[in-house]
């Protein structure tokens, strides 16, 4: 019941952003995309469309960071933002469309789920509107485990500090210290 509950309040924010957004991305609130070869999901998402593909919904495999493996060796230079420090992830990577999540062209969306969309709409001239799974970008989950972790399953995420520079120039880490 909890599940369908979920459906339902998806396709809502979909179906209400239709006439106003281009994409609709729908993530937990401990996700995030991170782009490999560009900076921006903007950028990413512009890539694909200069291509001329119908590209109707954008699937981001998931890996998933528990806040139980050891924190990076210089967390004191780094704020204490999670995504910053906690920079180790399982050493396997959830399969397509499981525990997936994406990013969507809202008129072109019949009936989405959790993990993907289900029904993508017909376009131009009678071709169908395909999901991509996207090998440029990941989906990082932060998490904490019920297994005891030792370590031993892990690796450091070359992408895990793509933004660290940004940040550390950026307003928020300058808030950040003044409040801490």
């Amino acid at each position: 019941m909890w599940s369908l509950g979920q459906i339902a309040g998806i396709n809502d924010c979909i179906y209400r952003h239709m006439s106003s957004n281009s994409y609709v991305t729908i993530v937990d609130l401990d996700e995030f995309i991170t782009p490999r070869h560009v900076m921006t999901i903007q950028e990413l998402m512009l890539v694909h469309e200069r291509r001329g593909r119908m590209i109707g919904s954008f699937v981001f495999r998931s890996c998933v960071f528990c806040l139980e493996y050891k924190q990076d060796i210089f967390p004191h230079y780094i704020p204490h933002f999670i995504t910053q420090t906690c920079v180790r992830r399982e050493n396997w990577i959830y399969p397509f469309l499981i525990r997936t999540k994406y990013i969507v062209k809202p008129s072109r969306v019949i009936m989405a789920g959790v993990h993907h969309v289900w029904n993508l709409c017909l376009v131009q001239r009678g071709e169908t509107s395909s999901c991509k799974s996207s090998p440029g970008s990941s989906l990082q989950k932060s998490s904490v485990s019920w297994e005891q972790k030792d370590g031993g399953k892990s690796e450091v995420d070359p992408m895990s500090r793509k933004y660290l520079n940004h940040l550390l120039r950026s307003k928020a880490v300058k808030i950040w210290k003044e409040l801490f």
